[in-house]
């Protein structure tokens, strides 16, 4: 018997020289998912490599949802901070160093308060409290005297898209990154609206009024033409390719910028244009990151307040994000505008030279935003 053990052991032992380690096997996600995450790299709410340490599944704490609220409501809701807020708290101490400024920032902007002095940095925060938060940003504090409290945001965030969730009462739980990301997500496409205040010769008129403008989208003459075959080759991989560049003219009076649309023509699969954005020319970008309809359309809104006065004028790059793209050949054309406060026509055509995609390393080019990079 002794024997017959020794022999199995060392035919264990000799059969183990041969094997290799076991592969690393990267989580099944489904497709909005990944494409939520992409879109937060892309947009500084998350320093993350990838997918998978991200953390989908993991319960989020109040402090990282800071971080996440705190960037999208200055990027993408408009908010402004407010000077006179009071975002000292009793435990500040308990906050990461990573995360300090982000909670700084999503107090100074309204949307986190924390209780009784303290803010409670590592305390998870609960799928209604996430819900009730981005809907606040979105549209204004509810009527909180209702069974169960949030209810009035949950019914706003459903019949606006933002969750998909229709029992109430399912929300009074911790909720997972996963699910915060989605909703955010989801979000992503809010126009903000933004107000002028003018005045009268030396007297404010104390009214808030939004005075009609005009201002005309034209093609730049320092927009990119390729080479001799007047192609733009761009890699099948890559982010923030300069495929145009457009100026904005004021015509008469100040226009508020609120939108431009663009539809790509002579695209095979839309799946691999993962986002459309526009950047000043000192390389910040002023608008949200835009994936594309049905239709092949991408409407970037401005994320940050842009006007033009009379003959003034402004321009921007246009930005493309693509991924798995080989050897497809379209072109980008600015079809309309919209402003706040007038309108905002196009001087076509406006189209960029033709873009063909080549399977060629990826490149990165890195365009400074208006929120700091901190992990969450």
């Amino acid at each position: 018997m002794k024997k017959l053990v020794l022999s199995v052991m060392a035919l264990v032992m000799a059969a183990s020289s041969f094997l290799v380690a076991a592969p690393v096997v990267t989580a099944a996600y489904d497709a909005e998912y990944l494409a939520a995450f992409d879109w937060a790299k892309e947009n500084g709410l998350t320093s993350m490599d990838d997918a998978d340490s991200f953390g989908p599944y993991r319960n989020l704490s109040r402090q990282e949802w800071a971080k996440f609220i705190g960037t999208f409501g200055e990027d993408f809701l408009c908010l402004e901070e407010n000077p006179e807020a009071q975002c000292e708290f009793a435990d500040a101490a308990q906050v990461s160093p990573y995360l300090a400024d982000s909670v700084e920032m999503a107090c100074m902007l309204g949307l986190m308060r924390g209780s009784n002095g303290s803010f409670y940095p590592n305390t998870f925060v609960s799928k209604a409290q996430v819900l009730a938060t981005l809907v606040r940003g979105m549209e204004d504090y509810m009527d909180e005297n209702t069974s169960p409290w949030y209810k009035n945001y949950h019914m706003y965030a459903l019949e606006n898209g933002v969750t998909t969730v229709s029992d109430v009462n399912s929300f009074d739980r911790p909720v997972s990154r996963y699910e915060a990301l989605l909703m955010l997500y989801r979000a992503r496409d809010y126009e903000c609206d933004f107000e002028v205040v003018v005045t009268t010769g030396t007297n404010t008129t104390g009214v808030v009024v939004n005075p009609t403008g005009t201002a005309t989208i034209s093609i730049s003459p320092d927009t990119p033409r390729g080479g001799s075959n007047n192609e733009i080759n761009i890699a099948g991989s890559s982010n923030n390719n300069k495929v145009m560049k457009i100026d904005v003219i004021g015509n008469d009076g100040t226009t508020q910028l609120q939108s431009i649309n663009f539809m790509i023509d002579g695209l095979f699969n839309r799946v691999n244009i993962v986002g459309l954005s526009l950047a000043d020319e000192n390389g910040v970008r002023v608008t949200n990151v835009r994936t594309l309809n049905s239709s092949n359309e991408g409407n970037l809104t401005f994320t940050t307040p842009t006007s033009l006065a009379a003959g003034e004028k402004k321009s921007f790059w246009l930005l493309l994000n693509v991924s798995g793209s080989v050897n497809e050949r379209f072109t980008i054309e600015a079809k309309n505008g919209a402003s706040t406060n007038g309108i905002l026509s196009v001087n076509s055509p406006v189209i960029s030279a033709p873009i063909r995609t080549t399977q060629v390393s990826t490149q990165n080019i890195t365009f400074s935003s208006n929120a700091g990079m901190t992990t969450a």
